[in-house]
Parts: C-alpha cells; sequence; structure tokens
C-alpha cells in the first residue's frame, strides 16, 4: 500500500465517531440514606476525563453525552470528547420516570447525529447505558418503543445496570430489549462500590472498543462499541443477566 494510500484509509477511519451516552439516576433512592451511591455517580465524569486523557484514541474517537433523570430527564454534560465533559453535581432527589429520559434520549440522539454529519462525521451506531436503582413511577411503555422502533435509524444499542438491590430482574430485562447487555449488582455486595466498578468496566470497554474500530470496513450502521468480557468477569460485584 502506498503512503498516499495509508493516509487516505487513516483520514477516513479518523472520520468515525463513536457516540455514547450514559443516563444516571438520581431518584431519592440513590441517597446517603438508602443506596448512598450518589457519590459513586458523582464520580463518573471525573472518571471519563481521567481515562480519556490517559487514552488519545478514545478520546478522538468516542463523545460522551451524560444525561441526568428522577422524575424529569436533562443533559448534564453536552456531547463532546470526554475530555471536555463539562462537571456536574448529581443531587438525589424526587422519583423515578423513564419516560422522560427515554423521550430525551430519542430527541438527543437524532440532533446530535445531525451536528456530527453536518461537522463531517461518520457515526457509528449509539450506545446508551443506562443506570436506574428502581423501578419507574410511570409507564414508559410508549416512549420505549419509540425510542428502540426499528424504523428509528439511530436507535441505540442499550445496556441496562441495575444498581442495588431494588432493581426487579425484569427492569433490566425489559429495557434492553434484546439489543444490549443487562446487569444487577450481585447479592452483598455494596451499591456505592459496585456502581464505581461498573463505571471502571464501562471504561475500559470504551477504550478497546476505540481501539478496534476501523474505518475501512465501518458501517454507520456497525455497533462500534463492544463490552469487554475479560473485565466482567474479572468482577464479582455484576450479575449478568442473559437477555
Amino acid at each position: 500500500m502506498s503512503t498516499d494510500t495509508q493516509l487516505e484509509a487513516l483520514e477516513e477511519d479518523a472520520k468515525y465517531i463513536l457516540p455514547l451516552y450514559i443516563a444516571v439516576d438520581h431518584s431519592w433512592s440513590m441517597s446517603p440514606r438508602e443506596n448512598n451511591a450518589i457519590d459513586a455517580a458523582n464520580s463518573l465524569i471525573p472518571t471519563i476525563i481521567r481515562t480519556c486523557i490517559k487514552n488519545p484514541l478514545a478520546d478522538e474517537r468516542a463523545r460522551f453525552c451524560v444525561i441526568g433523570f428522577n422524575d424529569r430527564a436533562q443533559v448534564v454534560s453536552p456531547l463532546a470528547r470526554g475530555a471536555n465533559l463539562a462537571q456536574h453535581t448529581f443531587e438525589a432527589s424526587n422519583g423515578t420516570s423513564f419516560s422522560e429520559v427515554f423521550k430525551l434520549l430519542r430527541a438527543q440522539l437524532e440532533d446530535d447525529y445531525s451536528s456530527l454529519k453536518a461537522d463531517g462525521y461518520k457515526v457509528y451506531r449509539p450506545a446508551v447505558f443506562f443506570i436506574t436503582d428502581g423501578e419507574p413511577n410511570d409507564d414508559p411503555t410508549a416512549a420505549f418503543a419509540e425510542l428502540t422502533d426499528s424504523s428509528f435509524s439511530r436507535r441505540p444499542n442499550l445496556s441496562v445496570f441495575g444498581l442495588g438491590h431494588k432493581v426487579p430482574r425484569e427492569v433490566v430485562e425489559t429495557y434492553t430489549a434484546g439489543q444490549g447487555r443487562a446487569f444487577l449488582t450481585a447479592d452483598g455486595s455494596d451499591a456505592s462500590e459496585a456502581l464505581a466498578g461498573f463505571i471502571e468496566i464501562l471504561m475500559q470497554s470504551i477504550v478497546s472498543s476505540t481501539a478496534k474500530v476501523s474505518g475501512a470496513d465501518a458501517s454507520e450502521a456497525d455497533d462500534g462499541f463492544k463490552w469487554d468480557d475479560d473485565a466482567i468477569a474479572d468482577e464479582d460485584f455484576l450479575l449478568e443477566i442473559e437477555s
């Protein structure tokens, strides 16, 4: 392969971006009186920033958006390189609406895709990581159906982490919709430590995923994100649910 051809391949490869959305439940049950996991949730963005500073390839290829939700949902750190994420402090309060976060995700995935395309990028299928410590207070069936509808071209690869010991198995199974991975905190594990460990596994998986993506055979329909199975197997705080 000539030098010019190699350079063209590298330029083509660099155009591909992997968008990653992390939705974090910060309802009242995350407070010190309940799961006591709010401090671990607040370590999320600093962990992403540190990891991406140490791994320039991940910082170049991945784009992160962090969403917080309780009875409402909001983007707390807009889609950006990991090293450039806006800092945010979650506060545990109010109930839990899955409908609100699913609606926000649907709109955000579409808007961010349009922005990336306008900037000249090609975009892998987005991945969503949904972290919740309980059941919703509403019925999210319609909103979830719209987010995962086969006619929605930006429908995400959705993985769910049921944090703590109050999340029914059915919740994590239902909201992966057979498209992603489903996890629960293992019996006897502390919720705060489990969330911190899950974030570490997630970041290891992102680093390994961005190292593997290749523009030569890439397609915008491809799943650019892959879980690092070795990292998952090394931890005993996590129970994977076959979905």
